[in-house]
C-alpha cells in the first residue's frame, strides 16, 4: 500500500505503471513450474496467487491504491470482462485519483527503433510509450545466440527521442540505428515472447520480466501485420557452396580432407542454432560451440573431435573477411577458441564439465540432465576408432552414457495421458489426440508400449509447446506421432526379424488420413529441437530412453554390452 502510495504521488505515470506490471508478474501461473524446478535444480516457488480471486479482493479493499491499480490492470491485462467491472465499480467511488488515470485508454505506442551492432548477437529495441502529458521508454534486449529471446527487459522515465539522441552522441562504434514500423516491431516482439514461453530457463534481472506485462499491453495496442525476424532455411547446396568458397580462400590452406569435413560440420551447426546463420561467428558463438553444443551433440571420434578448435580458428578468419568484419572482433573470437579449447578437450575426453548453456530450446535442456555429467567413456575414453563412434551414437539414442549404463529391457508401463502436466489451454485437443493414439496403437500396432510412449511424446510437446498440439488437426497429430515413435522403435523396419513390421502407408490408411506424416512431424520435432533431416539421417534417434519400448532397448543393451566388450580388448 505504501508503494502504491508513493506510485501514485510521482508526477510521472510510469512509477504506477511499472508497480502495476511488476505485481501482474506476481499473479502469472505457470503451468510448468514443477518441471521447471526439476530441470533447473531450483526450488519451487511459492504458487502465485490467482488473479481473479486477487483482483475480487482489491475490489472489496476499495481504498484510493488499490483503485488506481486495478484501473491500469482494467487496461493492462486485456481481459475485458475484468476489465469493464473494474471501471464500473472505481469509478463508482469517486476517490481522488491523478487525472491521467481516466485517460488511460489514450496510452499508446508511438515509435520503434532497433539498435543492432555488427556481430548480429543481440539487438536492442526502444519501445515509446506516450501517455497523457508524460512519454517514456521500454528497452527490450534480444539476444539471437540464445534462440531471440529477452534477455533484459527494462523502462525509462524518458521520451524514445531522447534516448536515441543519447546513444548516437555515444557514437558507439560498429552499430547501426533502424526505424521500424510498429507492425513490424510488434511481429518481432511477439515472436521474442513466444520464444521466451517455451524456456525452462528464463532469464531474471532487476526489471525483467517485471516490465513485460506493461510491454504486451503496448504489443496489443500495435497494427497487425507486420514482418517478424527473417530467417533463411540453409539447404545442402547453400551451405556446399559456402564451403566450396572456403576451400577456395586462403583460410583452407595447408587443410586435409578431415578439416574440410570438420569446416564443413561447424558451417552446418551454426546453421541450425542461434543466428541460424553458418558466416556467424563472433567470441560468444566460440564459446557456445566449444563448450556446450559440440561436446553435447557431435558424435565423433576423439582424433575427429580434436580437431575441431583449429577448425574452429578457420572458420572465424573465413567468416569475419566475408562479413568484412572489423579485426578486433575477430581478435576475440579467436582469443575466445584459445580459452575454451582446454575445456573443450577435458570434456570430449570424460575431464569435469561445465552445466551446459540452457536457454535455446527447452528439449536441450532436459536432455542436459542426463548428459552434462557423463561425458566419461567409461573405460575407453581415448579410444578412436568405429567402435567408439558407433558407442557415442548409441548412447544419444537414448540420453547419454549414464542412462545407457543404466538401460534395461523392462517393458513401458501401461499409463495413461499426464493431461494434468498439459497447459490447460492444450488439454482439450491433448485428449482428442489421445483417443486416436489409443486406437492406432492398439488395434493396428496392437503394442501397449508403444502407446505408452507416443502419450509420453505427446504429452512432451504439449508442455513444451502446446500450441503446436492446438494447431491443425488431432488425426494429422496423431499420425505424425505414431510415425516418430514407430520410427525410434523399429516398427517400420524390415530388418527386425524378431518382431512385426508395419508400413506407413497401412498406418496412414488406418487413420484416414490422405497426406504423409512427415510435414506434420517436421513441426512436431521442431517443438522438440529437433530437426528432421538430422533426425532422418542420424536413423531417427530421440535421446530419450523413456520413448522406447522393451524390444528396441534390448537390442541397444546388447550393442552397448558387445561395443563395451570389444573397446575393453582393444
Amino acid at each position: 500500500m505504501n508503494g502504491l502510495r508513493g506510485a501514485i504521488r510521482d508526477p510521472h505515470p510510469l512509477a504506477l505503471l511499472d508497480a502495476a506490471s511488476m505485481l501482474a508478474v506476481a499473479t502469472e501461473t505457470d503451468p510448468i513450474a514443477d518441471l521447471r524446478a526439476q530441470v533447473t535444480g531450483r526450488p519451487v516457488r511459492e504458487k502465485p496467487v490467482a488473479r481473479d480471486g486477487f483482483i475480487e479482493m482489491l475490489l472489496d479493499v476499495g481504498e484510493r491504491e488499490t483503485d488506481a491499480l486495478l484501473l491500469v490492470w482494467a487496461h493492462m491485462l486485456g481481459d475485458e470482462a475484468a476489465g469493464d467491472r473494474i471501471r464500473r465499480e472505481v469509478r463508482s467511488r469517486r476517490h481522488p485519483l491523478p487525472r491521467w488515470l481516466h485517460h488511460l485508454d489514450e496510452v499508446r505506442p508511438t515509435r520503434a527503433v532497433q539498435i543492432s551492432h555488427v556481430l548480429d548477437d543481440g539487438d536492442n529495441l526502444f519501445i515509446g510509450v506516450e501517455t497523457p502529458g508524460r512519454s517514456f521508454t521500454i528497452v527490450l534486449y534480444i539476444d539471437h545466440n540464445m534462440g531471440t529471446i529477452p534477455k533484459d527487459g527494462y523502462t525509462v522515465d524518458q521520451p524514445i527521442g531522447e534516448l536515441i539522441g543519447f546513444s548516437e552522441r555515444q557514437s558507439v562504434p560498429d552499430t547501426t540505428m533502424t526505424e521500424l514500423l510498429l507492425e513490424d516491431a510488434r511481429a518481432r516482439l511477439e515472436e521474442v515472447l513466444l520464444n521466451e514461453s517455451r524456456l525452462l530457463d528464463p532469464f531474471e534481472n532487476d526489471g525483467w520480466p517485471g516490465a513485460r506485462p506493461l510491454l504486451q499491453w503496448m504489443i496489443r495496442l500495435m497494427p497487425e501485420g507486420g514482418e517478424g525476424y527473417e530467417r533463411t532455411e540453409w539447404t545442402d547446396a547453400a551451405l556446399r557452396g559456402i564451403l566450396d568458397d572456403f576451400a577456395g580462400s586462403p583460410f583452407a590452406e595447408g587443410a586435409d580432407s578431415d578439416t574440410l569435413d570438420r569446416v564443413a560440420t561447424l558451417f552446418s551447426f551454426a546453421s541450425n542454432y542461434g543466428r541460424a546463420d553458418p558466416l556467424h561467428w563472433s567470441a560468444v558463438v566460440v564459446e557456445i560451440m566449444l563448450v556446450d553444443l559440440l561436446p553435447r551433440k557431435m558424435l565423433a571420434s576423439q582424433k575427429y573431435l580434436r580437431g575441431m578448435p583449429d577448425a574452429i580458428r578457420r572458420v572465424v578468419r573465413f567468416a569475419h573477411a566475408e562479413r568484412s568484419i572489423p579485426s578486433v572482433y575477430t581478435d576475440e573470437a579467436l582469443g575466445a577458441v584459445d580459452e575454451y579449447a582446454p575445456q573443450f578437450r577435458q570434456q570430449i575426453t570424460g575431464g569435469a564439465t561445465r552445466r551446459p548453456v540452457l536457454g535455446a530450446a527447452s528439449d536441450d535442456a532436459i536432455r542436459a540432465l542426463a548428459d552434462e555429467a557423463i561425458r566419461t567413456l567409461s573405460d575407453s575414453s581415448d579410444v578412436d576408432g568405429f567402435d567408439d563412434f558407433l558407442l557415442r551414437d548409441t548412447a544419444a539414442r537414448v540420453g547419454g552414457f549414464r542412462v545407457l549404463d543404466e538401460l534395461d529391457d523392462t517393458p513401458l508401463p501401461d499409463e495413461p495421458l499426464a493431461l494434468a502436466a498439459i497447459p490447460a489451454a492444450a488439454r482439450e485437443a491433448a485428449a482428442q489426440i489421445d483417443e486416436l493414439l489409443d486406437r492406432v496403437c492398439m488395434e493396428f500396432f496392437q503394442n501397449v508400449e508403444l502407446r505408452t510412449a507416443a502419450r509420453r511424446m505427446l504429452a512432451q510437446i504439449a508442455v513444451t509447446d502446446p500450441h503446436t498440439i492446438v494447431r491443425g488437426k488431432a488425426v494429422n497429430t496423431a499420425a505424425a506421432i505414431c510415425f516418430i515413435v514407430g520410427h525410434a522403435n523399429d516398427q517400420f523396419s524390415t530388418h527386425a526379424r524378431t518382431r512385426p513390421t508395419f508400413t506407413i502407408k497401412d498406418m496412414v490408411a488406418f487413420l484416414g488420413v490422405k497426406n504423409p506424416p512427415n510435414d506434420r512431424a517436421t513441426g512436431l520435432l521442431r517443438a522438440l529441437g529437433i530437426k528432421y533431416r538430422d533426425w532422418l539421417d542420424a536413423g531417427y534417434p530421440l535421446g530419450d530412453a523413456t520413448l522406447l519400448i522393451a524390444a528396441e532397448r534390448a537390442e541397444l543393451v546388447a550393442q552397448r554390452d558387445r561395443l563395451r566388450s570389444s573397446l575393453e580388448e582393444d
